[in-house]
């Protein structure tokens, strides 16, 4: 069996998560809920912990609503600067 290069994994996980980074900034600059949630595992199996206010989200569609809820009364605050 040949020897994993470590490097090259490690290489290409952190471009994966640039990417993922990128595709989510650019979703939640343009407001883009479900491009958002395109990021995340969909169903009742995703948890989320938010630190400021304490908060937990199970499961996919409640964390949407949450984003949903955010966006809506937060386009002033989101407006400048832009998430990068």
């Amino acid at each position: 069996m040949p020897a994993r290069n470590t490097n090259m994994d490690a290489d290409n996980g952190e471009v994966a998560i640039r990417e993922l980074a990128k595709r989510f900034a650019a979703a939640f600059n343009a407001g883009d809920v479900d491009a958002m949630m395109k990021n995340y595992i969909p169903g009742d199996t995703l948890v989320v912990f938010d630190v400021v206010p304490r908060k937990e989200y199970r499961g996919a569609d409640n964390y949407r609503n949450n984003w949903v809820d955010f966006l809506s009364t937060s386009k002033a605050i989101l407006r400048s600067p832009s998430l990068t």
